[in-house]
């Protein structure tokens, strides 16, 4: 019986083992931010979180609780109006929408150089955020117009489009790789919606009535702890938040929760 035991306890410590998560959201930590935040980036690589300001026009570097750490104007890498960005973990660049004259797509080190770029300007009324799938490489864009949220290659050629969101003011999108979804966030409203890769709304989350939050305008998404960054333009403050996604490993879980899921 020891043996069992013993055998049990060491298959435990080598699985990961997967848990639904609770439905709850929970705020991880919070810190205030000294520019207006458009969009945020989750640097896998540096463990850093990027914001970019639209009306300033500067694309920002911080340490994930809030040290500011290096910037670069827009102006540098050809942007007018920076809004949705997102980062390549496989190149290790950023690629950041821009929002007016003219709606283009562009690809930038994080040193401030151009690498390339696509306009969107024909097929878009207002490019407003981005979200790169991690399984594809595909571009999500979102459209604060038409509320639309048109797919493309990273060539800038369109794979798909969703019409008709939910969303009255969609300013910040994030793909959850863990699960193969897309949360998009509505900023007038307060909200963040879940979808799947088919454009099938399947979750809504009321960041108001939740955890007080009512400004969404920038999301990304930390495949490690599988927390989301959130920036809250009403507050200026960018919150971690865990509790988005479907299923959350136990390595990362309390037993509190897990003990919750047995009641």
């Amino acid at each position: 019986m020891a043996r069992l035991l013993m055998l049990a306890v060491v298959v435990v410590l080598v699985t990961v083992w997967t848990v639904p998560a609770l439905a709850d959201l929970s705020i991880v930590q919070s810190w205030p931010i000294d520019t207006f935040p458009g969009g945020v980036a989750y640097d896998s690589d540096r463990d850093n979180i990027w914001v970019v300001n639209n009306s300033t026009g500067e694309v920002r570097e911080y340490t994930r609780i809030g040290g500011f750490v290096s910037m670069f104007p827009a102006a540098q890498v050809g942007l007018t109006w920076p809004i949705g960005m997102d980062f390549h973990a496989g190149t290790m660049n950023l690629w950041i929408c821009d929002e007016y004259n003219p709606e283009k797509v562009a690809e930038v080190t994080r040193a401030g150089v151009l690498v390339s770029e696509f306009s969107v300007d024909a097929a878009m009324d207002d490019a407003s955020a981005l979200a790169i799938n991690t399984n594809t490489g595909n571009l999500y864009v979102t459209d604060d117009n038409s509320s639309e949220c048109v797919e493309w290659t990273q060539a800038g050629a369109e794979v798909a489009r969703w019409s008709t969101l939910p969303c009255v003011d969609s300013d910040s999108a994030c793909f959850l790789s863990n699960e193969g979804n897309l949360l998009i966030g509505d900023d007038n409203a307060g909200m963040v919606y879940k979808f799947n890769t088919a454009g099938v709304m399947l979750e809504a989350f009321d960041m108001s009535a939740l955890l007080g939050i009512t400004g969404v305008e920038g999301l990304a998404f930390d495949a490690n702890t599988l927390n989301v960054f959130l920036a809250d333009s009403d507050s200026d403050y960018v919150y971690e938040i865990s509790g988005f996604t479907e299923m959350t490993p136990v390595e990362h879980a309390t037993w509190g929760h897990i003990k919750n899921l047995y009641r």
